[in-house]
């Protein structure tokens, strides 16, 4: 397995059938607390048509606190694997309308539904279906480019900067020591 610095840090971001769509840059994200799909993907998906969101005025809260709004929910059927060895779950969706660089991201009660084992480690993950264990590899370059869109600023399309100062890792004043001294103890 890669470890050190050539180790493999791409996200896991995969495939899948969502509805009778082929729909790519699904991130599976396990830090996630529900499914998020784009609102332009609900769309495209026809969704909207079809009358199956419940529109909402909920907000769900990034990592950073901040809040996002919440449009909607739809449940859909999704489908992971290939012919042979797949497997349709109808998964319930929060609709956000923002600039993410997924088209859906696969949260925790997706994950768990599908009995999903991720692993970053080996870029894959594995799932049970009716006919055994399927293994899907992550889309690497649709994931690189997923990386690299993420890291440029939405309104000027540049990468983002971050600024680093390299400061000297400074130890903190030591304490003089005492010395102690212990007796010489016999245990029986």
């Amino acid at each position: 397995m890669p470890t050190g610095q050539g180790a493999r840090n791409e996200p896991i971001v995969l495939s899948v059938i969502c509805g009778s769509m082929k729909v790519r840059r699904i991130l599976v994200d396990q830090g996630s607390s529900c499914n998020i799909m784009k609102k332009e993907v609900a769309e495209q998906l026809e969704a909207t048509k079809e009358g199956i969101i419940q529109w909402t005025n909920a907000e769900l809260f990034t990592f950073d606190q901040r809040p996002v709004s919440v449009m909607g929910k739809i449940c859909m059927p999704v489908t992971f694997g290939a012919v042979g060895r797949c497997r349709t779950e109808r998964l319930e969706f929060m609709i956000l309308d923002t600039n993410i660089s997924y088209n859906i991201i696969l949260g925790r009660p997706g994950i768990n539904n599908f009995g999903m084992i991720p692993s970053t480690v080996h870029l894959k993950v594995k799932f049970p279906t009716p006919k055994g264990i399927c293994t899907m590899n992550v889309d690497q370059p649709t994931a690189r480019s997923g990386y690299i869109s993420s890291c440029r600023d939405p309104s000027t399309k540049k990468p983002r900067v971050i600024a680093i100062e390299d400061q000297k890792f400074k130890e903190p004043p030591r304490q003089a020591m005492k010395t102690v001294v212990y007796k010489d103890i016999q245990l029986s």
